[in-house]
């Protein structure tokens, strides 16, 4: 079993660049908050703007347009969570989000304990930021699932080529998009 080291890292998260943007100081970005996801991946994938597998990740809580270094001030005293060990799950099943006008291709990640233990743990982390002046999104709730890549892509090819597989959640890290 994978320990789980708690790394906070800024990452860009677009399928054309992912580079760590550490030297970057322009106040206002887009974050969220992800769990980098480590799982068998295929060695091919449908037509999307692929985010690289180094990018793929599992969101815990979406910020939006957001104070960069002010956030960057109190990472230091982010919740972590209770649990040790990466959260290991399986994915079952093809999401296009949002549901009305999707322009994300993602797996849904599947396993009670494990889900339910990620999904505590963004309450933790949206009221923390909410207590800390912050405005993450909490108009839907928590829904496990690893993003893969953004439109356009063809729903029929990626239904057809899915098959389920293992995952392991393993580190906290916020991306900008």
């Amino acid at each position: 079993m994978a320990i789980f080291l708690m790394k906070i890292m800024i990452v860009h998260a677009q399928a054309s660049a992912g580079k760590i943007i550490m030297n970057d100081t322009s106040r206002l970005k887009r974050l969220f908050f992800a769990f980098k996801v480590k799982m068998p991946w295929p060695q091919s994938l449908p037509h999307a703007r692929l985010l690289q597998e180094e990018e793929r990740h599992m969101t815990v809580a979406f910020l939006g347009q957001s104070d960069f270094s002010k956030l960057e001030s109190l990472l230091a005293a982010i919740p972590l969570p209770e649990f040790k060990v990466g959260q290991t799950a399986a994915t079952d099943r093809v999401l296009f989000l949002p549901e009305k006008h999707p322009h994300v291709v993602a797996w849904h990640a599947s396993g009670d304990n494990q889900m339910s233990s990620l999904a505590k743990y963004s309450q933790q982390l949206i009221k923390w930021l909410i207590d800390h002046d912050f405005s993450p999104d909490t108009r839907h709730p928590f829904l496990p699932h690893i993003t893969l890549g953004r439109s356009p892509f063809y729903t029929h090819a990626w239904l057809h080529a899915f098959e389920p597989l293992p995952l392991i959640a393993d580190s906290l890290h916020l991306f900008e998009s």
